[in-house]
């Protein structure tokens, strides 16, 4: 079984390069908040594991 890289507060390309070198296929969702605009950057605030080969990395912007 593989261990998820911690990328937790990655910027998310820089996160989703780590994961896929990892061999980790990778499923992003958005966490928004009522005010924000979609702007700045975004960083992982989540990671769960979905199977063995494959991660759920939750975004938001800051």
């Amino acid at each position: 079984m593989k261990s998820i890289p911690d990328v937790l507060g990655y910027r998310a390309e820089d996160a989703l390069a780590v994961l896929n070198s990892n061999s980790f296929k990778v499923v992003i969702k958005e966490s928004i908040s009522k005010k924000s605009n979609k702007q700045g950057d975004t960083r992982v605030i989540q990671l769960k594991k979905l199977t063995d080969d494959e991660v759920e990395m939750i975004i938001s912007y800051f």
